[in-house]
């Protein structure tokens, strides 16, 4: 997974900021237009097991409430879920939401979460966290990020 990962993600600069690749610097672009804060890579979920530490692509103030956000390309749906995912809500009591590809540019589109719900965490399919998904038609936002050119090299000095 790693080589894959080195071999098919672009660094890209967006608003002033280095994202790992072109689809977390689009959900940054669809965070922006609703209007909604974000932070990218917003803090570091240790873990004793696995033995590696969970950094979430996106932390959200979404109107249905703070979470984190995974944005993972469409490739990455079977591959599974990451154990890391359930641990972390388990210890932060967040919901978190992956969501693969991006509406508009993947027909096959798909968002789920994971919710804490009492001492156990549910995996399941979301359609309402993302505006504007209705077949073929998109929001403003949701056209604007899918469409959006970005800066993949590194912005030149002034």
């Amino acid at each position: 997974m790693e080589a894959r990962a080195k071999k098919f993600y672009k660094p890209t600069h967006y608003a002033g900021r280095l994202y790992r690749s072109q689809l977390e610097a689009r959900w940054a672009r669809y965070f922006g237009l609703r209007g909604w804060v974000h932070y990218y890579e917003p803090r570091k979920v240790a873990m004793t097991y696995p033995r590696r530490n969970y950094v979430p692509d996106f932390g959200v103030r979404h109107p249905q409430g703070d979470m984190f956000w995974e944005a993972k390309p469409l490739y990455d749906l079977e591959l599974g879920r990451d154990p890391r995912w359930i641990l972390a809500v388990r210890k932060t009591g967040l919901p978190l939401t992956v969501s693969y590809g991006f509406p508009g540019w993947d027909k096959d589109f798909q968002t789920w979460a994971f919710v804490r719900d009492g001492s156990c965490v549910r995996w399941s399919q979301v359609a309402n966290l993302v505006d504007g998904v209705d077949g073929d038609l998109l929001s403003p936002a949701l056209r604007d990020a899918a469409y959006y050119r970005f800066e993949v090299n590194e912005p030149r000095a002034a």
